[in-house]
């Protein structure tokens, strides 16, 4: 997932309260957004968006339509070098406090949606515990315990787990992967509590796939491809054999998400300007249904649509990253999610 950005990050999507009357094509968004949703559960498909931590929660909950998702991952926590989540009523390493999780958590109940937090993240920060050897067999039940007791007392839905780069390679080598997820999972699943986890599509960045089994969803992080390279770094291509990698690898399709891209860069992939798609229409609003502009490259609307009729065929449904960085109205992402999920 991608690292803990300090830009500003607010959507304004769907119904935001305002002293003016709600405007016709306002009701109608929000119509067409229930009716997505309820469409998607029927059929058994997800729509996953993560909230970032860094960002104004508040804002980001009350400006997005949720009646088009029906998860939200909290990105991102992680435990301290005892393995300890939470300290003094607080979580010891992540953006976001108490009084922020309570109001993601209530605000999603309240709108039938389930609530995980993402565990670790695309960028270890220097408050974080040493995952690889928190992981070995002597440390894991005790993290374990921890991170149930997290999820427990926070009222949460699940944990999604986002272990990537170094340390997934070491966890993996270690052999320690697989039993860490099959260890929470048969201490989460009694609760009634999911174990998701995000994954890279590349081979040396996918987690085991003997960790399949184990997960009730598997996000496939289809953004960020051809890293340094001048092309786009998410295409319609790039998804298909992407998820043809994890299907072959024996993932059942009925726990594969296809992650989608609310952003892009204007110069090379990652070493570019990085860029939430709602600055790029806000900047070039003739943006919006095309995938390169400016400089710009990224998933306009008619990709989203695309790549969410796929997934809407062949697999679970989709994933976000991350909600904060829609555009509204016509251009909105979500809203493309929405029409095509149902």
């Amino acid at each position: 997932m991608k690292i803990i950005k300090s830009f500003c990050v607010i959507a304004t999507i769907g119904l935001i309260s305002s002293c003016s009357k709600s405007t016709a094509s306002d009701q109608l968004s929000k119509a067409e957004g229930t009716n997505a949703r309820n469409a998607a559960q029927a059929s058994g498909k997800v729509v996953f968006g993560y909230v970032p931590s860094w960002g104004n929660v508040q804002q980001i909950m009350d400006n997005t339509d949720l009646n088009i998702l029906t998860h939200i991952n909290i990105a991102f926590f992680s435990p301290n070098n005892s393995g300890q989540m939470m300290a003094n009523g607080q979580p010891v390493c992540s953006d976001a406090n108490s009084t922020e999780i309570n109001y993601i958590v209530t605000k999603a109940h309240q709108n039938g949606l389930k609530v995980l937090a993402s565990l670790a993240g695309g960028k270890v920060p220097n408050c974080s515990g040493n995952m690889v050897t928190l992981l070995q067999p002597g440390n894991r039940a005790n993290l374990i315990a921890k991170i149930v007791a997290f999820a427990n007392h926070y009222n949460l839905d699940g944990i999604d787990v986002d272990i990537e780069g170094a340390n997934l390679t070491a966890i993996k080598n270690a052999g320690n992967y697989v039993p860490f997820i099959q260890e929470l999972r048969a201490a989460l699943n009694p609760l009634g509590k999911l174990v998701t986890a995000a994954s890279a599509p590349y081979t040396s960045g996918m987690i085991p796939p003997a960790a399949f089994a184990h997960l009730d969803f598997v996000h496939i992080m289809s953004y960020d491809n051809n890293w340094e390279g001048s092309g786009n770094h998410s295409t319609y291509a790039d998804a298909l054999v992407h998820i043809k990698r994890f299907l072959d690898n024996g993932c059942p399709a009925s726990k594969l998400t296809l992650g989608l891209p609310f952003y892009g860069y204007q110069g090379n992939v990652g070493t570019g300007t990085y860029t939430a798609f709602k600055d790029i229409v806000a900047a070039h609003p003739a943006a919006s249904h095309v995938d390169t502009y400016a400089g710009y490259k990224y998933n306009g609307v008619t990709a989203i649509e695309a790549k969410t009729r796929y997934a809407k065929q062949h697999i679970a449904g989709v994933m976000i990253w991350e909600i904060s960085q829609d555009a509204t109205g016509q251009a909105s992402l979500l809203q493309a999610i929405g029409r095509e999920i149902d």
